[in-house]
């Protein structure tokens, strides 16, 4: 189940429709440090899940 849900998450570009929409918002209308601190985080969240889940696992 957990091989098919991250399939459907980010192989099939549910991530990407949702991400890459802001983060052109934020490209057009905000700082490069805004920018760069919007990446970080979620690049952060989504690090820590991925270790969750694989310690859970």
């Amino acid at each position: 189940r957990i091989p098919n849900f991250f399939r459907r998450l980010f192989a099939e570009g549910a991530f990407s429709q949702a991400f890459i929409p802001v983060l052109t918002e934020y490209m057009t209308s905000r700082a490069h440090a805004e920018v760069q601190i919007l990446i970080s985080r979620v690049f952060g969240c989504l690090l820590t899940a991925m270790t969750l889940l694989t310690f859970v696992a």
